[in-house]
């Protein structure tokens, strides 16, 4: 234990505060706080922008609003801002400044401001400065402190002390015979402990009354440094810096327990870890590492977790997780790459720590079964990956199919990997991807499940980005996917029918000139379950015609009955029709072999012809709301429906898409071309640019992801924004409009009038070309918004340089056209330079030699303006915001970029 006395320290003086008379200054409020004196007395203070363009916190005496503003304004000003704290989380490019109250802190009750400042000119953090009024009303400084913030009894006396520590800095605000006093712990530990490098600090353990910190220092005879880490604690009078003093007893450290059978598990690995072979390299003089041995000599299990009960299938499962260690003689050959880690003691973790699990599964009494290892290191137990990553194994070894998961289920894994999951599912028997689809569409149609729509609505944005990487089967289980969900969601249009147990909807147009019947029927003697439609003019005139197609839920045996060995491909009896089955039935679709409408009135007969037309996605709906298989081979039923494999479905017309595919060659071959995006009538936003040429092979191959048809010539859609995609020369263009799948294409003067189907197209564009090129727009607008940033040379320190370069390079996601993938309705940053002061030479690029430089990060914290935005945003380091950098408005992210600046 180091103990280092803290009776030296000089007391810390509150200080008194000068309010400075401001009167009708007022540009903006800010938040306003009611306070009281020491003696009791009412208070108000606030934050508000002045017309001097300065940030300020003021004791109010005297306000009123006015129509245009403020009429009144009466205030004594203790503090101004620095610059770049705002008002609020709406104003851009600033940190919104907060306020909150504290008490009975050091006899005290009060206000805390929190703001963004320096602590020098390489590190910036968080404020929070602890106020409190006197009797005469005037603002006094009891503490300032950064970071985040504890107020808690930290030495067990009954008396609170104020904490705070950040990555790089720690304080304690304490009380001793009346007075008060700061510990800078930083700088008590640099003193203490000399050997200490690179000195980071977590968070105040409340519970544990300590603060956990880690350094790198010196290993004895060896060129590598190890991590030292240290509890600390405080007794009143001292800071008391621990080791980590658990004991070691049969390869388990104090506190690593799991019951027998598991802990049996997890030594058997590690001894397998231990015994098996290493190789380690050493760097050598001008800086290359050459292989060199690796020995170990003991090893020990360092924390044992668990267990995480997962629930996968109807299979249940209890997980632990442990990290190891094990003790090397040679640690100037340890790599220490990824989340390896060697300890002061040369105790070696040689993996990622803490990320190994070990996956039993529990049968109906609770007994364990050990079934395997995997080795987790971007997710835990209770996310969408963990889970995945565990459906996928259990699937390899034979323990779970897509049968037997829920639809919820089925859609946490596929939002984790999306492609993989299409692709996988298509690799399986057509009963089983119907089923998984459906399950899924139901779930995602239902709404009962939390934020189901939501995991819908990324898959299907990850889909428009990255569909290229599908294979055709993986395309054909997403776009039945889409088509599912179409039907499931229609429903709330349409009416829906039950018989035995099943269910069909049709669509709300139908009731005008459908008569559907759900009534169990009978076959050769025997009841069973079954749907009629009929064109209804014709069945009002004679209730024995009208029928369009009616479908039957045969057993087996009722179908072997009356067909034997029928080979499901063909037309049975007159004009029957297996279309599909399930456990329980086979199903048969059976259409008239007769005139069925009424021959004499054209509206009976266009009624029916629509019937037919329309009953495809009737009966696919029918197959996804009740589970059925459909029969791939199924022959066309008399224009009713069709099998997915059997011929006579819908193909491109080859020749519309030559001439798109022809005048999108027009566009392309003067070697530069523009897209524009017009604005809807009343919308903001849009422009043309000029695009790079390494896109010309992507939007070469545009027309190969949609079905193409030629259609009317005709006025453009009104009210509707617009993307236009044009040769350099103006000789070729193609335009195409939001929500719509009409397409003008122009070549040579002829102007060309095309449809695109969205049934197709849902797969790669979310259903139009405007979506495609939608994308494209976005990220070249973002590209030019961001092009050519320059910071003046006005003699700024590092951090002043660097946090202006990451304000210009992410300010743009305020100014990008609606609806953009990068549009933010709030973005701020952070800049960081000192955790970069000590970056070697050689990490900087050739060209900036010779001239001032430096690394530098930035923490960008931001609100995506949409769900779209949010999707593509998620990518890399994304993680929700957590506040640690001051507050952000609702639903904010955060990631982290490291760059250099010359």
């Amino acid at each position: 234990m180091l103990t280092i006395p803290l009776t030296d320290l000089t007391p810390y003086e509150p200080e008194t505060m000068e309010a400075i008379r401001h009167r009708n200054d007022c540009a903006e409020r800010g938040t306003g706080y009611i306070m009281h004196t020491e003696d009791g007395d009412e208070l108000s203070v606030r934050t508000y922008l002045s017309t001097d363009g300065n940030l300020y916190a003021a004791v109010i005496y005297d306000e009123a609003a006015g129509r245009d503003g403020m009429r009144t304004w009466d205030v004594g000003c203790f503090f101004t801002f620095p610059e770049h704290n705002t008002l609020s989380y709406s104003d851009s490019g600033g940190y919104a400044v907060s306020m909150d109250s504290f008490s009975d802190l050091f006899g005290h009750d009060g206000l805390v401001i929190r703001y963004s400042g320096e602590l020098d000119e390489h590190t910036g953090a968080t404020f929070h400065d602890y106020y409190y009024f006197d009797t005469e009303g005037n603002p006094v400084l009891l503490a300032r402190v950064y970071g985040d913030t504890a107020q808690f009894d930290l030495d067990g006396n009954g008396a609170d002390e104020l904490c705070a520590s950040s990555a790089n800095t720690a304080q304690i605000f304490f009380q001793r015979d009346g007075r008060i006093y700061e510990a800078d712990i930083d700088e008590d530990l640099k003193q203490a402990w000399p050997d200490a490098e690179y000195l980071s600090f977590n968070r105040w353990d409340v519970s544990r009354r300590n603060l956990a910190l880690w350094a790198f220092v010196p290993i004895p005879d060896s060129p590598q440094d190890g991590t030292a880490d240290r509890w600390l604690y405080f007794d009143g009078e001292n800071l008391l810096v621990y080791r980590d003093g658990r004991a070691t007893a049969d390869h388990l450290m104090e506190g690593a327990e799991a019951p027998e059978d598991v802990m049996a598990v997890l030594r058997d690995y590690v001894q397998e870890q231990y015994t098996g072979d290493h190789e380690g390299l050493l760097f050598v003089e001008g800086g290359d590492f050459v292989p060199a041995p690796l020995e170990y000599d003991d090893w020990r299990i360092e924390s044992i977790e668990g267990p995480s009960y997962v629930s996968v299938g109807g299979l249940d499962f209890a997980i632990w997780s442990m990290n190891y260690e094990l003790h090397t003689t040679t640690p100037e050959s340890v790599i220490l790459a990824g989340g390896t880690y060697m300890t002061e003691d040369c105790w070696v973790s040689p993996g990622y720590p803490g990320c190994d699990y070990f996956y039993f599964q529990l049968d109906e009494g609770g007994t364990r079964t050990y079934l395997y290892h995997r080795m987790e290191n971007d997710c835990v137990p209770g996310t969408e990956l963990f889970f995945s990553g565990m459906a996928y194994q259990l699937r390899e070894m034979g323990l779970l199919s897509f049968y037997d998961l829920t639809g919820r289920e089925l859609l946490d894994i596929s939002c984790s990997q999306p492609v993989h999951f299409f692709n996988t599912l298509s690799e399986t028997n057509l009963s089983e991807q119907s089923q998984a689809l459906a399950a899924m569409a139901a779930c995602v149609a239902a709404g009962d499940d939390p934020g189901t729509q939501e995991i819908y609505d990324s898959i299907a944005h990850y889909m428009e980005i990255f569909s290229d990487d599908l294979t055709d089967g993986g395309r054909a289980a997403w776009q039945a996917l889409q088509s599912a969900l179409s039907i499931w969601t229609a429903a709330g249009d349409g009416t829906v029918y039950e018989s035995g147990g099943l269910s069909l909807w049709v669509p709300e147009g139908w009731a005008d000139m459908a008569a559907v019947t759900a009534e169990d029927a009978v076959w050769f003697g025997e009841s069973v379950p079954g749907f009629d439609v009929y064109e209804r003019l014709a069945h009002i005139s004679n209730p024995d015609t009208g029928l369009v197609w009616n479908v039957r839920a045969l057993t087996r045996a009722q179908f072997q009955a009356a067909f034997g060995d029928a080979d499901w491909s063909e037309i049975l009896g007159a004009s029957s029709y297996v279309i599909g089955s399930d456990d329980a039935y086979i199903y048969l679709l059976s259409t008239p072999t007769d005139v069925q409408f009424l021959v004499e009135d054209p509206t009976s007969m266009a009624q029916y012809e629509l019937l037919r037309n329309q009953s495809q996605t009737v009966i696919e709906g029918f197959f996804f709301r009740n589970g059925i298989t459909p029969n791939p081979d199924c022959p066309d039923a008399d224009g009713c429906y069709v099998g997915p494999e059997a011929s006579g479905r819908p193909e491109v017309n080859e020749a519309a898409k030559a001439a798109v595919q022809a005048a999108m060659d027009g566009i392309l071959a003067p070697g530069a071309f523009s897209l524009t995006l017009s604005p809807a009538p009343g919308g903001s936003g849009g422009g043309s640019y000029i695009l790079p040429l390494d896109m010309a092979a992507a939007i070469s191959r545009m027309p190969e992801n949609f079905l193409w048809y030629p259609a009317e010539a005709g006025s453009p859609p009104a009210g509707l924004a617009s993307l236009t995609l044009t040769a350099e020369d103006g000789s070729a263009a193609l335009q195409c409009w939001e929500g719509s799948s009409l397409v003008r294409c122009t070549r040579s003067g002829v102007t060309q009038w095309f449809y695109a189907p969205p049934v197709t197209a849902d797969a790669v564009f979310n259903g139009t070309v405007f979506a495609a090129l939608r994308q494209i727009y976005d990220e070249v607008e973002w590209e030019a918004l961001r092009e050519g940033i320059i910071i003046p040379d006005r003699g700024q320190s590092h951090l002043e340089i660097a946090q202006a370069w990451a304000d210009a390079d992410t300010q743009p996601a305020l100014e990008v056209t609606d609806g953009s993938i990068f549009a933010c309705t709030y973005v701020r940053t952070v800049a960081d330079v000192d955790s970069w002061a000590d970056m070697p030479e050689t990490s900087y690029p050739e060209q900036s030699e010779g001239h001032e430089r430096f690394w530098f990060s930035y923490r960008r914290i931001f609100v995506p303006e949409n769900e779209a935005a949010r999707s593509w945003q998620m990518a890399g380091n994304t993680v929700e915001y957590d506040g640690r950098y001051g507050e952000a408005p609702e639903g904010a992210y955060e990631n982290f970029q490291v760059g250099s600046s010359t």
